[in-house]
């Protein structure tokens, strides 16, 4: 009698670890896989992980369960800290390359004086504001840094949300809609030319 309890309580802990490293590795690959998208989102990573997470605490079971959940814990706050780091280093290199950008557009493509001036401005005052808190905190942790992570939250959601597919459909409409218009202009302004030159020709003879 004591030697089949003894089985199984051993198959039942077997069973336990194998169910749980099964739950906490498909977690723990989902961490690695989301650090690495090319947009990152604060929401949907963290999204994706409480999604994993419930999942893994409805189907584990048995002695491995909290030994797994103490690892995967682990996991999470190892992985959420270096998210976070290259979160905001990657949003801050956007910002900077965008500000550039705009110098360039608004300078040589479309001259807009007034946006050029905001680009540049744009450029120094992320080039020198984050050496004003050396030693003393971080830029990332200011408000006006939180306010720009939310814009760039719901700006995501927006394009990669629930109504992504709506947003996506909306701008290629309005794409369409700007080429189509671009296309009567220059088919205008040829037919003007054309015009002006036969009334020319006509002149000459």
């Amino acid at each position: 009698m004591g030697k089949e309890h003894k089985g199984k309580v051993t198959a039942n802990v077997a069973e336990s670890n194998v169910l749980c490293h099964e739950l906490e590795m498909a977690c723990i690959r989902l961490l690695d896989a989301s650090g690495g998208v090319q947009l990152p989102s604060m929401y949907q990573f963290e999204g994706r992980y409480k999604s994993c997470e419930r999942n893994f605490q409805a189907k584990c079971v048995g002695p491995a369960r909290s030994s797994s959940e103490e690892r995967l814990q682990l996991s999470w706050k190892q992985a959420h800290s270096q998210f976070v780091k290259d979160y905001n280093d990657r949003l801050f290199t956007g910002l900077l390359i965008c500000s550039v950008a705009a110098i360039v557009i608004f300078r040589f493509v479309v001259k807009v004086a007034l946006l050029e001036a905001v680009g540049w401005v744009s450029v120094v005052f992320l080039e020198l504001y984050p050496h004003l808190f050396r030693g003393a905190g971080s830029m990332y942790e200011t408000r006006w840094w939180k306010v720009t992570s939310q814009v760039w939250e719901f700006c995501m959601l927006l394009l990669f949300g629930a109504g992504g597919l709506l947003v996506w459909a909306i701008l290629m409409g309005v794409v369409w809609l700007l080429w189509k218009r671009a296309r009567r202009r220059q088919a205008s302004k040829k037919a003007v030319l054309t015009s002006v030159k036969g009334d020319i020709r006509d002149l000459d003879v």
